[in-house]
């Protein structure tokens, strides 16, 4: 300890003008107030930005010049040897020089802060959210010294290997660009399946690891290498790059830990899209200690066979992937550079199938897209066009303006191959008269291209929203707040009202066979009606509570539905579910702190309508034949408490 004291002593001896350079730069910020300034600034915030400008570029510069020259100047120059002569170590010169190289360079930083923050300036970091002031200028100092010490260690190495003009230089350029590569490779694929946290949480890793690396390897060099550069550039290159070999090999596995993430090690469901028939279900999540990574997949519940997809599950109401109606394919959207956004497939019913990528790309992001029912073909919704592609072909067969733009809830549906359906909304607004909601039904015949008119409904009003019966035939309208409802047959353009029965409607749901479900709150109390196709009232259930979310029928004659009371609907352990009878309207208890997954209209009895989540996390199958659940997807063990279920890991589909 003595002889590095000596030796640091000597350093900041040798460099102590450095300190009075720095402060005489740091009185440039203050002449601020009297410079021209640039509008919507103050003159006090320039000076402070001017200020720590100027200390980081001080600090940065200084630990490059410093490192560089400190140990490896004395030994290109033949003077590290007056050191060795005395009673000193290798280890207390190293750690000297080092530490007084580091003192000079945040020394000197502190210093061009310092008249600016005697004046009454301020350089907080921006506070974290629950962090305290103190917490994030503690932060931000030692990610100043931290880079100081990489600054310097990098610069040291840098300088020895130059000076010593060794045939090992090419093998650490060599070394380098191996190293270089592999992190870069890790990092593109990180960041290609957008794991970002994953992708920084390696970055810094990799740092420390330099950081150590490089010091550890100075170290070497000096204590063993003593006066000899060539020798010490040898040590020094041994030690350095099987470190960092090491660490970009840690780097490697890492990534492939991360990138091999399977569908039981989400934690949460952030979302599940199943198919409308068979038992494949796309399923995404946040995945366990992998810094935010949500991977998506396509999950066959049957089996358990998956296969990891790249794609958001859903953005801005585009659903992706998308499922044909007898569920044999799926088609996603992945974002490819250079290529825009290509079309995946896979075919769900051969066993040994691997996804694909089509010749199908689109420049930009469609609003929409749509499947065939036999996912030969795919159908997407512009702004002012739809366009019609052949999967197997690999051909555009079909892009057709449209008559008006697109407005945000506009769908696409395959009634046949050859036949795609258009529904369109629109409000328009004349001068002097009242806001006109419109919804048009097109269709679309491939054959010929042509578009033809099927129907139009008009209603006055805003805030007009609509869903589909499963065929298309019909369409339910809906506004808010107003709660008003109506049933329009878009085979004639017919509307109907459906009143209720003194209560508001809030809850509005097909199900597979064309009937529909509105639920209604009266008092505490949720009164649950069944009504025809054609809005014709069936059947009526009570159920306690305030909150309702309808799921799947987990067979022909069995509804799903879940119930809370008011202010308790964010703790998923209170929800209660519960088995309507829609012959007899007897309702019977299936468990508290369960959900169903709110599919929409899919095929009763089949595996994606029998699907269940539980408070703690697990995604269970029912079987209505036993009643019992089983776990198909453990959770993450968590409490009660956990996401709004309006909102995702709930399904939120309504006709897609």
């Amino acid at each position: 300890m003595k002889g590095m004291l000596t030796v640091l002593a000597r350093e900041l001896t040798e460099w102590r003008l450095l300190f009075l350079v720095a402060f005489i730069a740091g009185l440039l910020p203050l002449a601020v107030p009297w410079l021209p300034s640039p509008g919507g600034l103050e003159p006090a915030e320039i000076r402070d930005g001017m200020a720590l400008g100027l200390a980081l570029v001080a600090s940065a510069v200084l630990a490059v010049v410093l490192g560089s020259s400190v140990l490896a100047r004395d030994l290109s120059e033949r003077r590290l040897g007056f050191y060795f002569v005395r009673p000193l170590s290798g280890a207390a010169i190293w750690a000297g020089k080092m530490l007084g190289a580091t003192i000079l360079a945040v020394g000197s930083g502190v210093l061009v802060l310092l008249p600016t923050w005697l004046t009454g300036g301020s350089f907080a970091p921006a506070a974290n959210s629950g962090v305290s002031a103190a917490a994030n200028n503690l932060a931000a100092a030692l990610q100043l010294v931290v880079g100081v010490l990489l600054l310097l260690v990098t610069a040291h190495a840098v300088s020895v290997m130059v000076r010593s003009r060794s045939p090992w230089l090419v093998l650490d350029l060599v070394a380098l660009a191996v190293v270089a590569a592999v992190l870069w490779s890790c990092r593109r694929l990180l960041r290609s399946e957008t794991a970002y946290g994953a992708a920084e949480m390696m970055q810094m890793a990799f740092a420390g690891a330099a950081l150590v690396a490089a010091a550890a390897a100075g170290l070497v060099q000096v204590v063993r290498g003593r006066t000899d550069l060539r020798r010490g550039h040898r040590l020094l290159s041994l030690v350095l790059w099987s470190s960092l070999g090491a660490a970009a090999l840690g780097g490697a596995a890492y990534t492939r830990w991360v990138l091999g993430a399977t569908p039981q090690d989400l934690v949460n469901f952030r979302e599940v899209v199943p198919a409308p028939s068979g038992s494949w279900i796309a399923i995404g999540g946040q995945t366990a200690r992998r810094f935010g990574y949500e991977p998506a997949f396509l999950l066959d519940l049957a089996s358990g066979r998956f296969v990891k997809i790249h794609g958001d599950l859903e953005a801005f109401r585009l659903r992706n992937p998308v499922f044909s109606q007898d569920g044999s394919r799926a088609v996603w959207l992945t974002w490819a550079a250079g290529e825009g956004y290509v079309l995946s497939a896979l075919d769900l019913r051969r066993p040994e199938a691997v996804p694909v990528r089509t010749s199908v790309s689109y420049q930009e992001r469609p609003r929409t897209f749509a499947v065939s029912p036999d996912g030969s073909r795919v159908a997407a919704l512009w702004r002012d066009r739809v366009t019609v592609d052949d999967l197997r072909m690999g051909r555009m067969l079909v892009s057709q303006a449209l008559p008006d733009d697109l407005e945000y809830d506009d769908r696409l549906r395959f009634v046949s191959p050859g036949h795609l359906w258009i529904f369109r909304s629109a409000e328009t607004k004349e001068p002097g008269g009242p806001p006109v909601w419109r919804l048009t039904a097109l269709d679309l015949e491939i054959a010929t291209r042509r578009i033809t008119p099927r129907s139009t409904i008009e209603t006055t009003g805003r805030n007009w929203g609509f869903k589909l019966s499963p065929d298309g035939a019909h369409a339910l309208l809906y506004r808010y707040p107003d709660r008003e409802l109506r049933l329009a047959d878009l085979r004639t353009g017919s509307t109907r009202t459906l009143a209720a029965s003194g209560a508001l409607p809030y809850e509005l749901t097909f199900l597979s066979d064309g009937r529909l479900t509105v639920a209604e709150l009266d008092k505490q109390r949720i009164v649950l009606r069944l009504l025809s196709p054609e809005g014709a009232h069936q059947l009526e259930v009570s159920l306690p509570g305030s909150r309702l979310l309808v799921g799947g029928q987990p067979s022909p004659n069995l509804l799903a539905v879940a119930t809370s009371k008011a202010g308790s609907f964010k703790e998923l352990a209170a929800w209660t579910s519960w088995l309507i009878d829609l012959r007899t309207a007897k309702v019977r208890k299936i468990d508290q702190g369960l959900l169903p997954m709110t599919l929409g209209p899919r095929e009763p009895g089949s595996l994606p309508s029998r699907m269940f989540y539980r408070s703690r996390g697990d995604l269970l199958l029912f079987d209505p034949s036993t009643g019992k659940l089983r776990t198909i997807l453990p959770g993450a063990g968590r409490s009660s408490d956990g996401p709004d279920p309006r909102f995702p890991p709930f399904v939120q589909i309504t006709d897609e």
